[in-house]
């Protein structure tokens, strides 16, 4: 399947054949792609807060909490990361 987008004219278009005309993506795809990043922004940022949160705490807890956070910020960052990558 071939697809590509460009900016034309200041809209984004986009194409399903290389020769193929141009069409401007239209404006309810836009709005969708504009939720799902501003989500993924969300996401991660929850996520470094999270791990800033745990980094603080880390001096005063003993090794063994230490590695229960560490893993629950790991989790936190692959949501994070999956969610960037456009994954559920």
């Amino acid at each position: 399947m071939y697809y590509e987008e460009q900016v034309i004219d200041g809209q984004l278009c986009y194409r399903t054949t290389p020769d193929g005309p141009w069409a401007v993506v239209p404006y309810k795809e836009l709005v969708g792609r504009v939720v799902r990043a501003e989500r993924k922004v969300n996401t991660f940022d929850q996520a470094r807060e999270a791990l800033q949160t745990l980094y603080d705490e880390q001096n005063d807890a003993p090794l063994e909490n230490r590695r229960v956070q560490w893993g629950y910020a790991m989790t936190l960052a692959r949501e994070a990361l999956a969610a960037m990558e456009g994954q559920p």
